[in-house]
């Protein structure tokens, strides 16, 4: 049946609730292994406390203190004719380790006391079991005293010592704290089966309407996967966690469909790129297939033509490369501790020797004690060579790029500033995105590849620019 198929939210969710309400019932009904394991220690405390009593008491050895204490039973040593107590030891009610976590089955009454039960079963003398005793010189007793849920058990011996003939009375008791639930135990499976099948078409119930939109959704995200790939969110209208599922689910289509976007617009701009140069080679191409001379000159600017549209596809395409491996995120191999501050001041110095740069100012201020971040140094390398790279070509001849490596609490920010003009207002929301550049022989994808390596590093990169102040890029990485 695929309502109450194994394994299904139904039908586990009626396994729970059977268990629940079958449980109270099934430890009623295991009650009796309790009291039968209580009542076979207390004969057994018995029989060893009677063993031991008796054979001290023949000896004039007899340490009622010992064996009460040991056994847990109440000792006491009368007379020939069993009228007078001479001795009473009682340790049978001392408190037990887990009388606490019993106390709460005994009731209003609370756990009943062997010694206010001895007191109301009258003097030793008229019990029966110190009556048969006087007669054949030993007798047992065992049975409920007063109130059901206390078992008192007694042994009498009479005995010779050196101080004459004595009776002893050895008595143990034990508070059978489930027995007026094993009394009950009719009622309560009566009460259960009722209880049973009103949880069952409640669970039923309640299961129909918690998986019928689990099911809803499933078969809507089955939908989308027909007849080709659809990102159109899931509709259902509820306001509890299911709901809430169903608008994660959205979210996730929404950031799925927003990444096929991008994919699209990277494809259309890869294509755009590659045509200049290719309308290049193509027209190359047909300028050799013309029948024309091939002068020096002619072949020399043909040449020029093929190596530079080359070289522009190989830049374009290993851009787009980089970047889209950036903005797929790091490949876990590739992380390692890296030190920003070692890498930042390595690119620096390349720059110093760098002859476009060479009366350019460039330094380095630490702030605070930087920590290695867990990153892949390749990445972050290249993408602070962008940001250094597009510092000094806006900065002035002899101008100056600065760079502060700066450590506060949990983060950890690289900011590079140049003494360029800056960046004007309505340019900068459009800065890190592919092919905006106001640089001359830029492919407007250096700032879009180090904001995505940034990213792919957990961290984020801001740009601002104050009148008079050049550009500010910083990366804040939150370790």
């Amino acid at each position: 049946m695929g309502f109450l198929r194994p394994g299904s939210l139904r039908f586990k969710a009626l396994v729970a609730v059977i268990m629940v309400v079958l449980s109270p019932a099934v430890f009623v009904w295991s009650t009796s292994l309790v009291d039968t394991g209580s009542i076979a220690i207390l004969r057994t405390d018995l029989t060893a406390a009677t063993t031991s009593a008796v054979r001290g008491a023949r000896e004039g050895t007899l340490d009622l203190e010992g064996i009460a204490t040991a056994r847990r039973v109440r000792i006491r040593v009368l007379d020939a004719d069993g009228t007078t107590v001479l001795h009473d030891t009682d340790h049978d009610g001392d408190p037990r380790w887990y009388h606490p976590i019993t106390e709460p089955w005994f009731g209003p009454e609370g756990r009943p006391d062997p010694a206010v039960w001895d007191a109301g079963a009258g003097p030793l003398a008229g019990r029966p079991e110190i009556l048969d005793a006087a007669a054949s010189g030993t007798a047992s007793f065992c049975g409920v005293g007063g109130r059901s849920d206390l078992l008192v058990c007694a042994e009498v011996r009479r005995v010779e010592t050196p101080e004459g003939t004595r009776t002893l009375h050895i008595q143990r008791s034990v508070a059978q704290s489930t027995r007026a639930l094993w009394e009950d135990r009719f009622q309560m499976t009566q009460l259960t089966l009722i209880v049973l099948v009103f949880a069952v078409l409640l669970t039923l119930w309640l299961g129909t309407r918690w998986v019928r939109p689990i099911e809803s959704l499933r078969d809507q995200a089955l939908a989308r996967t027909q007849h080709g790939v659809s990102t159109q969110p899931l509709t259902i209208e509820r306001r509890d966690e299911l709901g809430e599922v169903a608008d994660a689910f959205n979210t996730l289509l929404a950031a799925i469909e927003q990444r096929n976007q991008a994919n699209e617009a990277f494809a259309a701009d890869l294509a755009h790129e590659l045509k200049n140069p290719i309308a290049a080679v193509r027209t190359a191409a047909e300028a050799l297939e013309s029948g024309k001379p091939l002068t020096e000159a002619r072949a020399e600017r043909l040449h020029r033509i093929l190596t530079d549209s080359s070289k522009r596809m190989q830049l374009v395409i290993d851009r787009f490369l980089e970047l889209a491996r950036a903005e797929a995120g790091l490949v876990q191999k590739h992380v390692e501790p890296v030190d920003l501050v070692g890498l930042v001041n390595g690119l620096l110095h390349g720059l110093r020797v760098d002859e476009r740069f060479g009366g350019m100012a460039f330094e380095l201020v630490v702030d605070g004690d930087p920590r290695p971040l867990d990153g892949d140094e390749e990445r972050l390398e290249t993408a602070f060579r962008n940001l250094l790279i597009n510092a000094a070509t806006f900065a002035s001849p002899d101008g100056r790029v600065s760079v502060t490596v700066r450590a506060w609490g949990r983060a950890l920010d690289v900011a590079v500033q140049d003494s360029g003009p800056g960046i004007a207002p309505d340019d900068l929301p459009r800065v890190f995105d592919r092919y905006f550049s106001k640089r001359q022989g830029g492919t407007g994808l250096g700032l879009a590849l180090s904001k995505a390596i940034v990213e792919a590093h957990g961290g984020e990169l801001l740009v601002e620019s104050p009148p008079g102040s050049g550009a500010l890029f910083t990366a804040r990485f939150h370790r």
